[in-house]
Parts: structure tokens; C-alpha cells; sequence
């Protein structure tokens, strides 16, 4: 599997199911990591269930943290 722009739906789907990582997956199928996001969510559209990765460095959110933080801004201008 590799090297060819060319992939089978199987051997794309096999390859994102088994990486962990974007660049994994690039490396398994030969494409560039743009084109098989592209390729990803238009599987996805078609109601194909693929995982999805995790972005950045794995660093988790605090998402209350957050909200709050976003929240604490309302209304302040230039600040």
C-alpha cells in the first residue's frame, strides 16, 4: 500500500482505522496529510464511521476552564 495517489476505499479505510496519527496514515497510504483529511470527511459524509485523531500534542482541554475564561471577556473591548 503506499506510494500511489491512487487507493482503494478498503485500503484508505484500512490504513486510518489501524494509525494512530495523521502522518501515520500518510505514510502507510502515500498521500499528503491535506488530501486525506479531504478524503476522511468526505468518507464520513457518506456515513462512514471513522475515528477521528486528536489535534496538537495531545494536550486535553479544560473546556469549563475555558468557557469561563471566554465568558470573563464579554463586553471588555481592547482587552
Amino acid at each position: 500500500m503506499g506510494g500511489s495517489n491512487m487507493i482503494s476505499p478498503e485500503e484508505f479505510i484500512k490504513a486510518w482505522q489501524t494509525s494512530q496519527s495523521h502522518n501515520e496514515v500518510a505514510k502507510k497510504t502515500g498521500l499528503k496529510v491535506a488530501g486525506l483529511t479531504s478524503k476522511s470527511v468526505y468518507y464520513r459524509k457518506k456515513g462512514i464511521p471513522l475515528k477521528f485523531f486528536s489535534r496538537g500534542r495531545g494536550r486535553s482541554l479544560d473546556l469549563p476552564k475555558l468557557i469561563q475564561l471566554a465568558k470573563s471577556y464579554d463586553g471588555k473591548k481592547g482587552k
